[in-house]
């Protein structure tokens, strides 16, 4: 697959599970269970000055530098294929793409560390996202392009604090990127590096993994990162996200998957770019 055109580009990411919840805290590395919460907010916290940073005095420093780029997707595919909202308790949450820049060397890459990473987030359904067949072409079973204009619900984090005089408005800039998001197979490059830092927690759970695809003209260099693994997990015929006795995450076996089955999904981390 080829990483950087001079056309649109489908880079491929990996899907990680975690605890449930779009801004939730994940595991640790050396965890392998997925357990449930459903801390969903994607609001922004705003200081009273008038100044691009994020405290409360008059300057115009810029101390948030992000060297490294991601894309975040999670949500469910309900059994047409189709974008779809999940539940979880009873409250309902749609699908989210997000992208990610960070410091390399602060960010725990975890979403609730919004003092080092700046998230723009948009929710993905059908009047925010179409289907398109390149993704297809690349491996994918299906996957969407964003229309950033209806599907772009804020930001998140420290993109207050980047230097305008390099990166303009970080949000601004965001959206002048075409962006999309699928799901397909694993792919054999992300399958060996997830399994050189993962050893036999990557080989115990081989039948679960699942791959995502991202869509982009963005033309940054691209890289694979092993933080984490990928899998998708059971829903009820209601799209609830299906738990054990233990509130676990019930995985599937999505390396048998041949299209996008009904399912909740996530794709985090795993392939990124350097900025």
């Amino acid at each position: 697959m080829t990483l950087r055109t001079s056309a649109l580009t489908l880079l491929f990411t990996g899907l990680v599970a975690g605890p449930l919840g779009c801004a939730s805290s994940e595991k640790d590395e050396d965890e392998e269970d997925e357990e449930a919460d459903a801390d969903t907010d994607t609001d922004t916290d705003s200081d009273t000055d008038s100044d691009t940073d994020s405290d409360t005095d008059s300057d115009t420093d810029a101390d948030f530098e992000p060297d490294v780029m991601y894309t975040y997707s999670d949500g469910a595919v309900d059994s047409d294929g189709a974008l779809a909202e999940w539940t979880y308790s009873g409250s309902s949450y749609p699908h989210y793409f997000t992208v990610i820049w960070a410091d390399s060397e602060s960010w725990d890459y975890s979403l609730d560390d919004d003092r080092n990473s700046c998230q723009l987030w948009f929710i993905a359904d059908s009047t925010t996202a179409a289907l398109d067949a390149s993704f297809s072409d690349a491996g994918a079973w299906q996957g969407w392009v964003m229309d950033n204009e209806l599907g772009f619900a804020g930001d998140v984090g420290a993109c207050g604090d980047m230097d305008t005089d390099v990166w303009g408005d970080p949000v601004e800039t965001a959206l002048s990127y075409a962006w999309g998001f699928g799901y397909g197979p694993l792919d054999e490059t992300l399958a060996t590096a997830l399994e050189d830092a993962w050893g036999d927690d990557y080989l115990a759970r081989e039948e679960e993994w699942v791959g995502g695809y991202t869509y982009t003209d963005y033309e940054g260099t691209g890289s694979v990162y092993a933080f984490n693994y990928g899998l998708a997990f059971e829903t009820d015929e209601n799209l609830e996200i299906v738990v054990d006795d233990d509130s676990y995450l019930v995985a599937l076996p999505g390396a048998s998957f041949t299209y996008a089955e009904q399912a909740y999904y996530r794709s985090y981390y795993a392939y990124g770019w350097s900025l």
